[in-house]
């Protein structure tokens, strides 16, 4: 900076100056503490958030393959149809042509047979479909998605009976809301602490030095320690407003936190239930599908006795392939029946390695029988061109 000598005279002197401050605030009221209680909150209900989001994309894909099986296996039923109804047109053809039957039989199997065919290609529509919403879910472009075992040799899991209610406690849902409630809290205890005073230290350290490189080992040194205290004025209606606003955020979180829980509950109720009735279903459903197969059988061997007539052929067949596709989608449901209870449980319900209980014996590969495992997951290599599997109708009273 300059310095005036002389009128006519002119000096320039330099100075530099080198400041240190730190400050602390004490936490006389504990209000620091809230505050760090509830941001470890937040960053606790965000990870749950995260788990929540993976368990639903493991439950969707495990859902979606399932329905992928079950389409297959619709997809097969429909070719049996057609094949089946052609050969009953075939059939009335050549009675008609030998005389020996009218037109009607005939017209009425060919319809019957483009109804089938009908089948096929809306089956392998919603194949697709679904294939792509597989596709989307693993991160890939769409494309054909590899199978396991078919729907009809899924094994299902047993379910101990008296599964502990603390289960649900690891559900990300309920540990969100839980890190919730510890959050509002904890916020009100930092909005009572701007009630009240603050109280903190402030130090400060320096040098001064003409030159800059001597500004840490100058002479002139520059320090100072004072006490801070200091309190809101003229402020009590907006801290109050803010506190109750945290208080009414605190209500809030418990009120959420409690349906939640009650949520999980019914979630759990749920699945089990679906998971027993859906048994009774399929096994029904399975009984109808063998009874029906068993009036195609004997309306085609009375029909080439001359005993029936057509429409009693026609029928039994319209019947048995929508019991088929009926059986089919319920074993679908059956099976993600046991994938919701997975889901409400909070990742199954077996802490350790092999979530599904009676994991004890393993298949061919050496992997725990009753465990699913999403083959989808793995990287996806060409299916061999074979046809189908052929869908097997266990007769009742024996074991699928």
């Amino acid at each position: 900076y300059p310095i005036d000598q002389l009128p006519e005279r002119k000096a320039t002197f330099s100075s530099f100056l080198g400041l240190l401050s730190v400050g602390w605030e004490l936490d006389v009221w504990g209000k620091i503490r809230r505050a760090n209680e509830a941001a470890k909150a937040n960053f606790l209900a965000s990870e749950e958030g995260q788990r929540g989001v993976l368990l639903s994309l493991v439950s969707q894909v495990s859902r979606l393959y399932f329905e992928l099986l079950q389409l297959d296996a619709q997809l097969t039923i429909a070719k049996e149809a057609v094949a089946a109804f052609h050969k009953t047109l075939d059939l009335f053809t050549r009675k008609y042509e030998g005389g020996v039957a009218s037109k009607l039989p005939v017209t009425r199997a060919a319809a019957a047979e483009a109804q089938a065919r009908g089948w096929v290609p809306d089956v392998r529509i919603q194949i697709e479909f679904v294939e792509n919403q597989l596709s989307v879910l693993l991160g890939r472009p769409p494309g054909p998605i590899p199978r396991g075992k078919p729907l009809i040799e899924q094994r299902l899991p047993d379910i101990p009976p008296g599964l502990p209610s603390q289960l649900l406690e690891r559900r990300p849902d309920i540990q969100q809301a839980e890190q919730a409630v510890v959050a509002t809290n904890a916020e009100i205890g930092v909005a009572v602490g701007n009630f009240l005073p603050r109280v903190g230290l402030t130090a400060l350290w320096g040098g001064s030095s003409g030159n800059l490189s001597d500004l840490a080992t100058g002479s002139a040194n520059v320090w100072s320690v004072a006490a801070e205290f200091s309190g809101p004025i003229f402020r009590a209606g907006m801290l109050w407003a803010e506190y109750k606003a945290h208080v009414a955020l605190w209500e809030e979180s418990k009120a959420v936190y409690e349906r939640t829980a009650l949520e999980a509950f019914a979630d759990v109720s749920n699945s089990l239930t679906a998971r027993s009735l859906l048994r009774e279903q399929r096994s029904a459903f399975a009984d109808q599908s063998y009874q029906l197969s068993e009036s195609v059988r004997l309306s085609l061997l009375r029909y080439d006795q001359g005993l029936a007539s057509y429409f009693e052929v026609l029928q039994a067949q319209q019947e048995l392939y929508p019991a088929l596709f009926n059986l089919a989608e319920t074993r679908a449901n059956e099976l993600e029946s046991v994938i919701s209870l997975y889901k409400a449980l909070g990742g199954g319900w077996k802490l350790g390695t092999h979530w599904m209980p009676g994991a004890q014996d393993d298949d061919e590969n050496g992997e725990p029988a009753s465990t699913f495992r999403l083959r989808i997951l793995r990287k996806p290599t060409p299916a061999p061109s074979c046809p189908p599997a052929p869908v097997r109708i266990t007769p009742p009273g024996c074991a699928d």
